[in-house]
């Protein structure tokens, strides 16, 4: 419905313009390439691939410092590592939320 629109806009203001003959054809692609919605659209499926990426791969390790100076002579200085592990499935879970969540975006071009 809105597709009709835009392209009925589009030939209102393709006959406004004397010389310029459109082809109904040719109404369409621009309305389809010019609709702010679908380039939102697109612009989110581009986003879900890249969360489908992100989904994918290892979550980083993190270094932790930490000190402390007292007027004591006792001065403290800690180190942690933290290395987050994916255990009972939870990467395949994150994929398939990514996953799914993309085939959503493309259906809404559809």
């Amino acid at each position: 419905m809105l597709l009709l629109v835009a392209a009925l806009a589009a030939t209102g203001v393709a006959q406004a313009q004397p010389g310029s003959e459109l082809t109904v054809d040719e109404v369409v692609a621009r309305a389809l390439a010019d609709s702010p919605d679908l380039r939102a659209t697109r612009a989110e499926i581009d986003a879900a691939v890249g969360r489908l990426q992100q989904a994918g791969l290892r979550p980083n390790p993190m270094l932790e410092l930490g000190g402390q100076k007292a007027l004591s002579p006792d001065n403290n200085v800690t180190i942690g590592l933290t290395v987050p592990l994916d255990l009972n499935g939870r990467k395949e879970g994150r994929v398939a939320v990514a996953e799914r969540e993309l085939q959503m975006k493309r259906a809404q071009v559809r």
